[in-house]
């Protein structure tokens, strides 16, 4: 302890930068040399607290002690099975203060929250916006574009509330970038249609299990022209559709058609001309010797998944 008390404020920084949320708490009880490095804003720039079981209050208090213009993402975790208000972690009073201590905040992630009794107040600061497995009141997102004008990415992955309703709201956001859907099952064709319609900039789109056909796959094709990035894993898609994928998504980098079953292994060749196509996660009896041949001498990764063992989305 005595050579490590020898090093400068600047190297004792960096190693507690390293530390998780609750050790930095702790080494802030050290001493007061510690106590005043662990309170530096450059350590509480992203600030993961998934990890912990928070209730308003303690959250409340991490924001105040140590939250400044310097936070640039927040992740918070709820718990579905409390039932007391206030072992949410979070509230509209807690994200207004939050938006006046952090306006320069860019990334949120919420996880089994209940926000239900919440009014849309995220900071408008936000470029991305994650809610994963969270309960909103219905049309929660009607006024998302005007009050975040700048979010690029939306991820609403495992939301079972999200449906057709939610995202007639969100693709009021033309300039979403990013969007995933997965586990989303209640979102049918039409809601689908309407996404690729409307939402004409999205680079990233993931729809596994929220019941994609070919028909949607004819309009992400025909409308979506920027994607590189697509996961329509575990849907009713055929070869047609596959084929509709190589033809009208010339910049597509990011396959995912794991578990789409009517797909067949000569259905699959037409990816040979997809030039663009580096990551492709599929069945191992999809892919044939010669197509991963040719697939990886164009630079493709090809993750071929045994069907038998569990993936996550």
């Amino acid at each position: 302890m005595a050579n490590f008390e020898l090093l400068p404020d600047n190297i004792i920084l960096e190693v507690l930068n390293y530390l998780p949320v609750k050790e930095l708490c702790i080494a802030g009880r050290v001493c007061r040399r510690w106590r005043r490095i662990t309170r530096d804003y450059t350590l509480w720039r992203h600030v993961d607290l998934t990890p912990y079981r928070l209730d308003l209050k303690k959250t409340w208090k991490v924001i105040r002690s140590h939250f400044s213009e310097c936070l640039i993402s927040l992740k918070l975790r709820g718990d579905f099975n409390m039932p007391i208000k206030d072992k949410n972690p979070v509230s509209d009073a807690m994200l207004v203060d939050l938006n006046e201590r952090c306006p320069n905040i860019r990334h949120i992630t919420l996880q089994n929250c209940k926000l239900q009794n919440l009014e849309m107040k995220l900071p408008p600061s936000l470029t991305s916006i994650e809610l994963n497995q969270c309960y909103w009141k219905p049309r929660w997102f009607k006024h998302l574009h005007t009050m975040i004008p700048n979010i690029k990415c939306l991820i609403l992955e495992h939301t079972s509330r999200v449906d057709n309703h939610d995202l007639d709201d969100v693709c009021k956001i033309i300039g979403l970038e990013s969007l995933n859907l997965n586990a989303c099952y209640r979102i049918n064709e039409k809601g689908l249609e309407k996404i690729a319609k409307e939402l004409t900039n999205l680079q990233t789109l993931e729809i596994a299990h929220c019941n994609c056909t070919d028909l949607i796959l004819h309009h992400i094709s025909r409308h979506l022209t920027k994607l590189e990035t697509l996961n329509i894993r575990n849907s009713k898609v055929t070869d047609s559709g596959i084929s509709t994928i190589v033809s009208g998504l010339r910049n597509l980098k990011h396959l995912n058609i794991n578990k789409c079953d009517l797909l067949t292994p000569s259905g699959l060749e037409c990816l040979k001309s997809l030039k663009s196509l580096k990551t492709l996660v599929c069945d191992i009896p999809h892919i044939t010797s010669n197509l991963e041949t040719i697939l990886e001498n164009n630079g493709c990764i090809i993750t071929a998944l045994d069907r038998n063992k569990p993936e996550n989305i």
